[in-house]
């Protein structure tokens, strides 16, 4: 916590624009003072501290000091101001996030992620993005998000908008290793589904839905469960198929 009001602190020293200057107008003066308010009450905040669940008052101060930075910047460049975002997911401290990008942590799933701009071109590049670790309960440095529930209340302001803060387990965390996720199987080819199937770790039940189908093509047409269940691997998922048309005479005496 002592590090991210710091490195809210240094941010708001680089400032080069002060509340009494000429070229800073009235809505820039509020949001310099809302941010330098933002700044001293998490500093009296965090002396309070002193269960978990407190650590989020002083979350909620330098999120609301980032907005603020972030109105301010976008009225210094005449951009449009910016709405309320999570922060950005990798590291709070890189600001609010800009985006929604599609990234695939180690052992989960891919979805989108709250990044900010300078992470989500190094995503986009095919860099990994800048992670904050943190110690964990073992003692070990780990990414935020696998430290756990005791980084929740820590959590919970920088990404309200976001399952984080809200699921006991979000899909984009690691799964425990009997866990998977089922596949979207709808639309692909009996083969396709089945080696799509084994590489997500489940079993393959497949149906058709006309009995005079040839026994071994078809084209998914539904599945059971739903794509991106979590389910114990070697769960079965049982598929419907259809044959692609034109149908032919399968079977049938000529």
């Amino acid at each position: 916590m002592e590090e991210d009001i710091t490195s809210f602190g240094e941010e708001l020293d680089q400032l080069d624009l002060r509340p009494g200057e000429p070229e800073a107008d009235e809505d820039m003066r509020a949001d310099m003072i809302q941010a330098l308010d933002s700044y001293e009450t998490a500093k009296r905040t965090v002396t309070r501290v002193v269960r978990l669940e407190d650590v989020s008052a002083v979350t909620e101060c330098l999120m609301e000091g980032r907005f603020t930075l972030a109105l301010l910047d976008a009225r210094r460049t005449g951009s449009p101001l910016p709405e309320r975002r999570p922060a950005c997911f990798f590291d709070p401290r890189h600001g609010m996030s800009t985006s929604d990008v599609p990234w695939t942590p180690p052992g989960g799933v891919t979805r989108p992620v709250p990044m900010c701009a300078a992470d989500a071109t190094r995503v986009a590049n095919g860099a990994e993005p800048v992670i904050r670790e943190v110690v964990s309960a073992s003692g070990e440095l780990r990414p935020h998000w696998e430290a756990g529930p005791s980084y929740r209340p820590w959590a919970g302001p920088y990404f309200g908008d976001f399952d984080m803060a809200r699921s006991p387990q979000p899909p984009f965390w690691p799964l425990p290793r009997h866990m998977t996720i089922t596949p979207d199987l709808t639309g692909m080819a009996i083969n396709d589904a089945r080696l799509e199937a084994s590489r997500a770790h489940v079993s393959l039940d497949a149906r058709h839905i006309d009995p005079e189908s040839p026994p071994t093509q078809g084209i998914v047409a539904r599945q059971h469960p739903q794509p991106g269940v979590q389910v114990v691997r070697n769960t079965t998922v049982t598929v419907w198929l259809r044959f692609a048309l034109p149908y032919p005479t399968w079977g049938k005496p000529r």
